[in-house]
């Protein structure tokens, strides 16, 4: 399916400030808030990654507007290149992935994710990219986070319930842990305060896909 590379996720957290600069350089953003708008995301989410490491998201998302290499943005060498097919001293896999966020016009690219992450079990070919755009699931799933969806399981008659899945309600996407019950759908997030749960008919909510991946296998 696709090369491998070494992709450390520590490299992200070390290299965290140089990534925002980096970020900001790509973006011709002057400021984190600027930043932060063009991710789809809070200037304290930008703070909490220079602290605890840059979502790959965020790297994702930039790569594929601005067809940089995920490289270059990590450690600044613009002389390897992570194309697919090409070894470089990152690590991980590139997977094809189809982009779902709303800010993201690419039809398909070939994102790179830590390989002992990979749901290798998954024998679906029909994967999308999310980037998470509020804080509806922190701690497990932070702002700014991309998540790997099975675009396969998207039937609202056959929920797993418990599981995480995109879905949009009224042109609005939306990333919660979903239940079913007779006709209805209960949506929940696991910040209740800012986001309660509410019950929807089956019907009248998209489902996009099942969360499979976010910084971990969701089983």
């Amino acid at each position: 399916m696709a090369s491998k590379v070494h992709f450390d996720e520590s490299l992200l957290k070390r290299e965290s400030k140089n990534i925002i600069k980096r970020l900001l350089t790509t973006c011709k953003a002057r400021t984190l808030k600027e930043l932060g708008d063009y991710l789809g995301i809070s200037k304290q989410a930008i703070q909490n990654g220079l602290k605890n490491g840059i979502p790959c998201g965020w790297i994702v998302k930039v790569c594929m507007e601005y067809g940089v290499s995920p490289h270059l943005l990590i450690t600044g060498d613009s002389e390897t290149s992570t194309r697919e097919g090409e070894h470089t001293n990152l690590s991980g896999t590139y997977i094809k992935l189809q982009p779902i966020s709303p800010n993201t016009t690419s039809e398909h690219s070939f994102i790179p994710f830590p390989a002992a992450w990979l749901p290798e079990h998954n024998s679906s070919d029909n994967l999308g990219l999310y980037i998470m755009s509020d804080q509806a699931l922190e701690p497990l799933i932070r702002e700014g986070e991309g998540v790997i969806l099975d675009l396969d399981q998207n039937d609202p008659t056959r929920i797993i319930d418990g599981k995480i899945y995109l879905f949009r309600e009224q042109n609005i996407f939306k990333l919660r842990k979903l239940v079913s019950m007779n006709d209805f759908l209960t949506v929940i997030s696991l910040n209740k305060g800012l986001f309660p749960a509410y019950q929807h008919h089956f019907q009248s909510i998209s489902i996009i896909g099942r969360v499979l991946w976010s910084g971990g296998i969701l089983d």
